[in-house]
């Protein structure tokens, strides 16, 4: 590959982490100035920051099934959330104690289940969370007869009426799913 080219992959592989706000240092690029955003941004919107890479990065490795790896990532996720950041906070978290599921660490997914319910504020308002929760539930059902998982279902199920009444207007059921 001679020069030119390198130079024009660089030069795409820098526009794809602009359109993205990805600061280029996460990536391995050399730092440069901050893209300049052409408007504000929609207030859903969220930077892409060290943080949502170490997310991404676990369930990279988890779809791998390198869960190891993906374990030390989404642990850094869950340190580098910020408070402020609840949804993805909790996503993160629920994103950890799967991996630990799969890891067949059943401590670990109770402790981490644990620390979810008792820091998530019960009125975030998230129909994501809400599925996420139920797919952890459901990783969860097979290893009921282990005492902390049986008492970590029924916190989870206490939790869910809780956001369901919250949800009610704009949750739809799910096929197959419990109330």
């Amino acid at each position: 590959m001679n020069g030119r080219s390198r130079v024009e992959k660089l030069s795409i592989f820098e526009q794809v982490a602009d359109a993205f706000h990805i600061p280029g240092h996460l990536l391995g690029l050399a730092r440069r100035p901050a893209v300049k955003e052409a408007g504000p941004a929609h207030p859903w919107v969220s930077p892409f920051d060290a943080a949502a890479l170490a997310s991404e990065s676990a369930l990279v490795l988890r779809d791998m099934k390198r869960y190891d790896s993906a374990v030390e990532h989404a642990e850094r996720a869950v340190s580098l959330r910020e408070a402020g950041r609840a949804r993805s906070l909790a996503l993160s978290r629920i994103a950890l104690a799967g991996l630990h599921i799969h890891r067949e660490d059943l401590d670990a997914a109770v402790n981490v289940g644990d620390e979810l319910l008792t820091t998530t504020a019960p009125t975030l308002g998230s129909v994501r969370v809400m599925h996420q929760l139920d797919d952890l539930r459901i990783r969860l059902e097979p290893h009921r007869a282990y005492r902390p998982v049986r008492d970590l279902l029924a916190r989870l199920d206490q939790a869910k009426r809780a956001r369901i009444l919250l949800l009610a207007d704009i949750l739809t059921p799910v096929e197959g799913s419990r109330s």
